[in-house]
C-alpha cells in the first residue's frame, strides 16, 4: 500500500488538524446521543472519509464502554477491519448518481444489521447525486429507524440541497496548516526511517496546500525519485518547482532593503533552474499578506500556526522601518503581477519588472506630518526666515506625534496676524486695513461687504441677505471676535452692526471678484504645486479661512 493508505488513521485522536469534529464526534459516541445523518465537508485530502469510516466502526462495536469505542476487539469491529461486514456499506455517489440507487439503498434500511449495532451508509462525493436522488432520500432522512446511520463526505457542500442540509448535522473540516503537516510527515519518517532534512518538508507542506493526503503523495514520489529512503532538499527543488521559505523570505528582504541589483540575480537563477515563477510570486505574495497583517496588528506571533515563527521575526526586521501604508502597496504590485502572470507567457518579465517597481516605490508620507510641515514653512514665511533647507523635513517613517489644538492655533496666528496697535480711525478704510493685518479672516468677511460706512461711533457692513459673508458674519462668536477687535485696536470706541439686504446690488469690481483673485493666486503658489506634485495629486478645493471656494 501507499503512504496515504497505510498510514491512514484507525482512531478519531489520530485525524490531524480536525479538533472541533473530533469532540463533536467522540462526545456523541460516549455519551451514545448519535445523529441519524451527518455530513462531512471540506476542502480535498483532510480527512472527510477517514472521519466517517471511523465513525462507522465507532457506531457498530459492540463493546460496553461506549469510552473506547471503537475498540477493534469485538465481532464487529474486526469484520469491518477485513472489509468483511455487511453493516457498513460505502458507496461513491459519481457512480450511483440516479433514482434507483437511492431506492435500492432505502430498501436495504428496513433490515436490521447482522452482527453489529447499527447498519451505516456511507455516501462519498455526495454532491454527485441527482435532484429526484436527493428527494427520494428525504423522508428516510427525516425519520429513518433507529439502527440506521447515514454518513456524507462531500467536498462542493453548495451542491446540496438546503432540505437535504436541514435534516443533517453538518461537521465543516478545515484545511491542515502546514505546521501540522510537516509534523505528520515527520512520524512518518521516523517510523519508516526515512532520512529527511526539515526545509524540504516544509515545501511538501506548502506545495500539498493543505491536503494531508498530497503530503504523503508527494512525499512518495520523491523517495521514489531519489532512488532510496531520502526527502533531500535539491530532490525538493527539482520535483517540486518552489525555492523553499527560506529562499522567499530572502527575496522580500532583498526588496525591503531595495537591494535591486541582488534581486535580479537571484530571480534570474531561479529562472534558469526551472523554478515555477507563478508560484513564486503568490507565495510572495502570502509572505506579503503575513507581513500585514502582523504590521498591522503589531502581533508577529498572530500567523505563528500558519507560517515559521523564525521566519516571521526575520520579515519583521527587514520591514521594521516600513509604514503600513508601504507595506500595503507591495501587496498590490505583487497582487498585480500574480494576475498579470495567469494571462502572460513572458512570465520572468513579469516577475522583474513588479519587483523592480517594489524596489523603486518611494515611501509614504504621512498627511498629518505634511499638515504640520506646512505650518512650519508658514511660521518661517510670516518671520522672514523662508523655507527650512529640504533635508530637514519630517522623515516619514517617524511616529507622527499629534500637537496640542492651542499649540496649532498659536501657530497660525504667528504666521498669519500682526500685533494689534491701537490708534484713530476716522474712517471705514482704515478700519478695513487695520482688520486686514490684524485679523485676515475678519478682513476677508467685511471685504466681501457691499456697503461699509463708519460714522457716529458705529462701523455698519451691508450685505445682501443671500450673500455668504453676511450668513458668516451673522455668527455669535465671529461677532464676538470682531468686536474684541475693535475695543482693542481703537483709541475710539467703536460698535459695529450688520445689516442685511434684500436681493443683492451692486458691487465694485475688486470686490466682486475676491475671491476668484484669492483662490488663484493661492493654487499658483510654488510650495504648494511641489506638495501636490510630490503627492501625485491635485488641490480639489481652496478653503479661506472657512470659505469654500
Amino acid at each position: 500500500m501507499n503512504l496515504a493508505r497505510r498510514y491512514r488513521p484507525k482512531l478519531l485522536s489520530e485525524l490531524t488538524g480536525q479538533v472541533a469534529a473530533v469532540k463533536l464526534l467522540s462526545e456523541a459516541i460516549e455519551k451514545d446521543q448519535i445523529a441519524p445523518a451527518y455530513l462531512f465537508s471540506g476542502p480535498r485530502g483532510v480527512g472527510k472519509t477517514s472521519m466517517a469510516r471511523i465513525f462507522a466502526r465507532a457506531a457498530c462495536c459492540l463493546s460496553t464502554d461506549s469510552s473506547q469505542r471503537p475498540c477493534g476487539k469485538c465481532r464487529s469491529c474486526k469484520l469491518i477491519a477485513e472489509s468483511g461486514s455487511m453493516d457498513v456499506l460505502e458507496i461513491d455517489g459519481a457512480s450511483h448518481t440516479g433514482v434507483d440507487d437511492v431506492r435500492n439503498l432505502i430498501d436495504a434500511v428496513a433490515y436490521r444489521p447482522s452482527v453489529g449495532a447499527r447498519n451505516v451508509y456511507i455516501v462519498d462525493e455526495v454532491h454527485m447525486l441527482s435532484t429526484a436522488a436527493f428527494n427520494a432520500l428525504l423522508k428516510t432522512l427525516e425519520e429513518p429507524p433507529r439502527h440506521a446511520l447515514f454518513l456524507f463526505a462531500t467536498t462542493e457542500i453548495e451542491k446540496i440541497p438546503a432540505t437535504i442540509l436541514s435534516r443533517v448535522q453538518r461537521l465543516e473540516l478545515k484545511r491542515i496548516n502546514e505546521s501540522e503537516i510537516v509534523s505528520n510527515l515527520q512520524g512518518i519518517c521516523e517510523q519508516e526511517e526515512i532520512q529527511y532534512e526539515a526545509s524540504s518538508l516544509q515545501q511538501i507542506a506548502v506545495a500539498a496546500d493543505g491536503s494531508l493526503r498530497d503530503a504523503q503523495t508527494l512525499m512518495e514520489q520523491m523517495i521514489l525519485l531519489s532512488g532510496e529512503k531520502v526527502v533531500s532538499q535539491s530532490i525538493a527543488d527539482q520535483f517540486l518547482g518552489s525555492i523553499g521559505p527560506d529562499k522567499e523570505v530572502a527575496l522580500l528582504e532583498l526588496i525591503a532593503h531595495k537591494d535591486q541589483t541582488a534581486l535580479l540575480s537571484q530571480l534570474s537563477g531561479f529562472h534558469e533552474k526551472g523554478k515555477d515563477l507563478l508560484v513564486l510570486a503568490n507565495r510572495l505574495l502570502k509572505w506579503c499578506r503575513a507581513c500585514l497583517i502582523s504590521k498591522s496588528t503589531k502581533d508577529w506571533n498572530l500567523l505563528s500556526a500558519e507560517f515559521d515563527g523564525n521566519l516571521l521575526k526575520r520579515l519583521e526586521k527587514a520591514f521594521e522601518k516600513w509604514t503600513i501604508e508601504d507595506i500595503d502597496r507591495l501587496f498590490e504590485i505583487l497582487w498585480t503581477a500574480n494576475e498579470r502572470l495567469r494571462r502572460s507567457d513572458q512570465a520572468l518579465i513579469v516577475l522583474e519588472i513588479a519587483l523592480l517597481r517594489a524596489c523603486r516605490m518611494t515611501s509614504s508620507l504621512d498627511l498629518r506630518d505634511l499638515l504640520d510641515r506646512l505650518d512650519e514653512l508658514s511660521i518661517a514665511q510670516a518671520q522672514g526666515t523662508g523655507l527650512p533647507a529640504p533635508d530637514t523635513a519630517v522623515p516619514s517613517s517617524r511616529p507622527h506625534q499629534p500637537s496640542m489644538p492651542k499649540k496649532k492655533s498659536q501657530a497660525r496666528s504667528a504666521a498669519q496676524e500682526k500685533p494689534i496697535e491701537k490708534q484713530r480711525f476716522e474712517t471705514s478704510d482704515q478700519l478695513l486695513e487695520a482688520l486686514r493685518g490684524a485679523k485676515p479672516s475678519l478682513y476677508t468677511l467685511a471685504l466681501c461687504a457691499q456697503k461699509r460706512e463708519l460714522k457716529s461711533g458705529v462701523w455698519s457692513l451691508c450685505y445682501p441677505q443671500n450673500h455668504f459673508a453676511y450668513r458668516q458674519i451673522s455668527e455669535p462668536l465671529i461677532q464676538k471676535e470682531l468686536k474684541t477687535f475693535l475695543s482693542e485696536a481703537s483709541e475710539n470706541p467703536i460698535d459695529f452692526k450688520v445689516i442685511g439686504i434684500e436681493g443683492a446690488g451692486p458691487q465694485k469690481a475688486s470686490e466682486k471678484n475676491f475671491i476668484q483673485s484669492a483662490k488663484k493666486e493661492i493654487l499658483s503658489d510654488p510650495d504648494l504645486q511641489q506638495i501636490a506634485s510630490e503627492l501625485n495629486g491635485r488641490v480639489s478645493e481652496v478653503t479661506i479661512e472657512g470659505i469654500k471656494t
